[in-house]
């Protein structure tokens, strides 16, 4: 059901205000149980399943700022080292991509296969 659904039934005569009131409410509350709270990993390599825990978002980013001094990259690809600014920019690039990640209900948006090997990361 989308809000301009429920504007249209209420314009129709329809639906009153408190009713239309109570089903977008209705409407935000299911959305609020199916967002994603996790990332999981799964990873099937020559037929062995690899099952890593679901990490949460909140772990994840505490992880990345934990981590962000310790941070390499690697230097043949990239001209010389990131700055701690540069760093820092990422970091935060990061959080909101997490950010928007947690909005939306769980999803599969890596999946890679090869001949033997099998990698998907998922939100759960």
């Amino acid at each position: 059901m989308s809000y301009l659904y429920v504007l249209e039934k209420i314009e129709d005569g329809r639906l009153t205000v408190q009713q239309a009131i109570k089903e977008i409410e209705k409407e935000s509350k299911r959305r609020q149980k199916h967002r994603a709270k996790k990332i999981k990993l799964f990873i099937v390599d020559d037929g062995k399943r690899i099952y890593l825990p679901a990490v949460s978002f909140g772990l994840i980013k505490s992880f990345f700022r934990l981590c962000a001094p310790f941070i390499k990259f690697d230097q043949e690809a990239i001209n010389g080292k990131f700055s701690k600014e540069e760093i820092q920019t990422i970091l935060v690039n990061l959080e909101e991509v997490l950010k928007i990640m947690k909005e939306y209900p769980p999803l599969e948006f890596i999946n890679v296969k090869s001949k033997n090997t099998v990698i998907k990361i998922m939100t759960k």
